[in-house]
């Protein structure tokens, strides 16, 4: 019987970019870093895993050829103000792909790219009226 998501792997070009992104412009905590060069980190964000995995040397079938990453997944994490984290991940330099607006099945979303390409859109559940 399934129970929840336990995490979400990443492959990704450099290991230490997407670390700093995550960790330092999005706001996860380092859960545990390999020790070889390049590598695998685990990240957490509450109870969600995201795993970050070096693609240097590694081609798995499942990889695009072209090397696009994530067509067709948009992960997305909950916030409490949408608008209030657009303003500081703007004051973070994130580059917002697109702005805060109200969506009919009652949330407010924004969508950035991380360093890899990967969509990643930000939530707020909006009052209900």
């Amino acid at each position: 019987m399934l129970k929840c998501i336990h995490s979400v792997l990443l492959y990704v070009r450099d290991v230490q970019a997407s670390l700093a992104y995550y960790r330092d412009k999005l706001g996860f905590q380092v859960g545990f870093q390999s020790d070889e060069e390049g590598g695998v980190v685990g990240l957490r964000l509450g109870e969600f895993s995201l795993i970050l995995h070096s693609d240097q040397g590694v081609q798995p079938e499942y990889l695009l050829p072209s090397g696009e990453r994530g067509r067709g997944v948009i992960l997305h994490f909950e916030v409490e103000n949408v608008d209030l984290y657009h303003d500081t991940l703007k004051e973070k330099g994130v580059a917002i792909s697109k702005r805060p607006e109200d969506q009919s099945f009652g949330l407010r979303t924004m969508y950035v790219y991380d360093p890899d390409g990967y969509n990643l859109c930000f939530v707020q559940r909006l009052p209900r009226g």
